[in-house]
């Protein structure tokens, strides 16, 4: 057992230094512009979009050089920037132009490129359209969008984590089960969007060297969240609980101490877009009510996350890779590093979400409660799931 006061202090840093040069490299091929989508796949696209989402039917759609003619006529104004925001989404879309019988008396709406600010459009009844400020960020997607090198940040995965120096575990079954559920959203007078959402995570592990899988630990957070969006800033606010329940069957098996670790927190981060294909955030937060009650309470969490601008396979695979790092007090600001690189899975099959299937490396103080005094250093095999 390692004693609390006592960092990673040799392998963090060396982590800290090759997982930045893993990252650099792997942003090194960035540069050239995004291949186009064909016509084909974005037609394809746009038709299940418009199917599934708002009743419209698929020939309202024509696709040339990646201009997308749709016709509204049968769709209310108000309702048109929404629609124009899930079309832009699309892998490929150079801009979506509205056309209709309604339009004659106006100007047509032409709405640019993903690459560039949406704008508030005044339809011909002279609403505002609901448009997001950015492409990543449609109405159906967050505000903040997730942190895929964060484990504890809400999500689902299936994962297989391997345990190099760990002297309990070997290989490891860790299934995260969670979600941001937005419950109101709203403008602000700066044209940002605001959003007020519940969460949920719990994040579990079974020793796969046993002979049921035993269940070694289940930590659960929950609570409420503020986000906003506005342009490349972003930001969420979060007032959370965390607790830690050992499983029974490790228990049973092992000589061990049981950790009553719980504590409430409250953190803040904010998120950059430096480029499209470049997110940096940072932030940290203070827990409260910590059992045991001599834990220090601060605690700074830090990262990047890079999303290719070039896809393959007609804009169903991106490569992505992100580095997660926090740093706590009561860890004399020791803490840990967490690598994450692989691919986002755009297809159409999966209309709107996205599928992240990541490779991954950490190392530092365990995020498993009960042993929060210990370290861990393992590698990572998952698949991400975001509604």
């Amino acid at each position: 057992m390692i004693h609390l006061k006592q960092i990673h202090s040799t392998r963090l840093p060396f982590c800290f230094v090759s997982g930045t040069v893993l990252f650099l490299l792997l942003s090194a091929g960035v540069l050239p512009a995004p291949a186009s989508a064909d016509d084909s796949y974005i037609r394809g696209y746009a038709a299940a979009v418009l199917e599934r989402e708002f009743n419209i039917p698929p020939g309202s759609a024509d696709v040339q050089d990646g201009v997308i003619r749709l016709n509204l006529s049968s769709v209310e104004p108000e309702k048109h920037g929404t629609v124009v925001s899930e079309l832009l989404r699309i892998q490929g879309v150079a801009r979506v132009e509205i056309t209709g019988e309604e339009e004659k008396d106006r100007r047509e709406t032409v709405v640019s490129g993903q690459r560039e600010e949406l704008k508030p459009e005044v339809t011909a009844q002279g609403k505002t359209g609901d448009y997001m400020q950015k492409s990543r960020g449609s109405r159906r997607e967050k505000l903040f969008a997730p942190l895929i090198a964060d484990a504890l940040w809400p999500h689902f995965e299936l994962a297989f984590q391997f345990y190099g120096d760990d002297q309990n575990f070997k290989n490891t079954f860790a299934p995260v089960f969670g979600e941001m559920m937005p419950l109101y959203r709203d403008g602000s007078v700066t044209e940002g969007f605001w959003q007020i959402a519940a969460f949920g995570t719990a994040a579990i592990l079974h020793d796969l060297d046993t002979s049921s899988w035993d269940l070694v630990n289940t930590d659960y957070r929950f609570g409420v969240a503020l986000t906003f969006r506005k342009n490349d800033l972003s930001g969420v606010a979060r007032v959370l609980h965390h607790s830690s329940h050992i499983g029974d069957e490790y228990l049973l098996n092992n000589t061990v101490q049981r950790n009553n670790f719980s504590f409430e927190a409250s953190d803040f981060i904010l998120s950059y877009d430096l480029k499209e294909w470049l997110r940096v955030y940072g932030g940290g937060g203070y827990m409260f009510s910590p059992d045991p009650k001599d834990l220090d309470p601060i605690f700074v969490q830090y990262g990047a996350e890079y999303y290719s601008p070039k896809t393959f396979f007609s804009g169903r695979v991106r490569p992505i890779a992100a580095v997660d790092i926090q740093n706590w007090e009561m860890y004399d600001w020791g803490g840990h590093i967490s690598l994450r690189a692989g691919v986002q899975l755009e297809s159409r099959n999966t209309l709107l979400n996205k599928i992240n299937i990541l490779v991954g490396y950490y190392n530092g103080k365990s995020q498993r409660g009960q042993f929060y005094q210990e370290s861990d250093d393992y590698y990572h095999l998952g698949a991400q799931y975001e509604f």
